[in-house]
């Protein structure tokens, strides 16, 4: 996969070679640090750039650190976008939350994804659960 780095930004990595996401870290800043405030959402500009596989998609996903701390994310990166990823934090507590540049924020996780024609219909197929929703099997 083809990554661009803009100036003051870290290149993605893996802490394990078998991690399924790949570190997103918070890029240099003019005061090195960055706060999200209490019940509210910061986006952080990474500088990094991708070029996805074909046939893939990329997920954002909340490293579990921070997710345990109230901090969560998630967002799409779609094949054919190449702007710079953004990571969009909420801060889900009562106190804002600080971390520094050079942390890693959020975790990028690509899997493989399959493109459908839309086809539109009055008639579905029958299954055995049909149209039961929440809650319907008993859990």
């Amino acid at each position: 996969m083809r990554i661009k780095v803009r100036k003051g930004a870290f290149m993605p990595d893996r802490q394990h070679t078998r991690d399924a996401g790949l570190d997103i870290f918070a890029p240099n800043n003019d005061g090195g640090i960055y706060m999200v405030e209490p019940h509210s959402t910061l986006h952080v500009d990474t500088g990094v750039y991708v070029e996805l596989p074909a046939n893939t998609v990329g997920f954002i996903k909340a490293r579990s650190s921070m997710f345990r701390a109230g901090i969560m994310t998630d967002g799409v990166i779609d094949e054919c976008y190449r702007g710079s990823i953004g990571v969009m934090l909420y801060n889900s507590t009562d106190r804002p939350y600080y971390f520094n540049a050079g942390q890693r924020i959020a975790q990028l996780v690509i899997v493989p994804c399959v493109y459908t024609d839309l086809i539109l219909t009055d008639i579905l197929s029958n299954t055995d659960r049909g149209e039961d929703g929440f809650g319907s099997t008993g859990r």
